[in-house]
C-alpha cells in the first residue's frame, strides 16, 4: 500500500504474528518504492537488522545493506557491517572487496589499519597475492610496521617468491636501512 498508515499497519502486523518472511519481503518492496533517500535508508537498515536479529540470514542482511553502502562508500560503520555480512554468509571475495575500498578510501590516520585488516582477510580466504599486495601497501605507509614485514616473509615464500626474499642480501648497498624492521627481517633471513 501506498498509504504510510497502512504501510505501518501491515509492518506492525507481520511483526506481531512473527511473520519475518512477509515482513522482509514488504520492507523490501517498500524500500525499493521509496523516493525520500533518508526514509530509503531507514527502511533498508530495518531490513538489514530483520535479516540479521529475526531471520540469521547474512546474505539477506548483505543484500539490505549494498544500496545503502553503493549510495555512501565513505561510510565506515556500514562499510565493516557490510564486510562482516558478506563473511558471515560466506562471500569473501565480495567481502574484500569492501574491504579493499574501504583501505582505498582511507584517511592517512586510517590507512594502515585498514590495509592491514585487507590483508589478514585476504590471507584467511587463501587470497596470498592480494594479502601480499595488502601488506606492500602498509609497508608503502608505514615502513617500520612490524606486523607487514613479518606476514610478508611467508607470503613471498608461500608463494614461490623465494627470490624476492633474497633480494636485499645480494644486493646491500640497496637494500633496507641499517637497523630498521626490514633489515632485522632479512638479518634473520640470512
Amino acid at each position: 500500500p501506498d498509504d504510510a498508515q497502512a504501510s505501518d499497519a501491515l509492518a506492525r502486523l507481520y511483526e506481531s504474528q512473527a511473520r519475518w518472511a512477509d515482513l522482509a519481503r514488504f520492507l523490501d518492496k517498500r524500500a525499493a518504492r521509496e523516493a525520500d533517500g533518508d526514509a530509503r535508508g531507514k527502511l533498508y537498515l530495518r531490513l538489514a537488522d530483520l535479516h540479521r536479529d529475526r531471520r540469521a540470514d547474512p546474505a539477506g542482511e548483505a543484500d539490505a545493506l549494498q544500496p545503502l553502502w553503493t549510495a555512501a562508500p565513505h561510510a565506515d560503520a556500514l562499510a565493516v557491517r557490510l564486510a562482516a555480512a558478506r563473511t558471515r554468509a560466506g562471500d569473501m571475495r565480495a567481502a574484500a572487496e569492501v574491504l579493499r575500498l574501504r583501505a582505498e578510501t582511507a584517511d592517512a590516520e586510517h590507512v594502515v589499519s585498514r590495509y592491514s585488516e585487507l590483508a589478514e582477510h585476504c590471507t584467511s580466504m587463501g587470497a596470498l597475492d592480494e594479502a601480499l599486495s595488502a601488506w606492500q601497501q602498509v609497508c608503502v605507509h608505514d615502513p617500520e610496521h612490524a606486523g607487514a614485514w613479518e606476514s610478508i616473509e611467508p607470503l613471498l615464500a608461500r608463494t614461490g617468491r623465494h627470490a624476492l626474499l633474497l633480494a636485499p642480501l645480494l644486493a646491500p648497498a640497496e637494500g633496507p636501512a641499517a637497523g630498521s624492521q626490514p633489515a632485522r627481517l632479512f638479518a634473520r633471513a640470512a
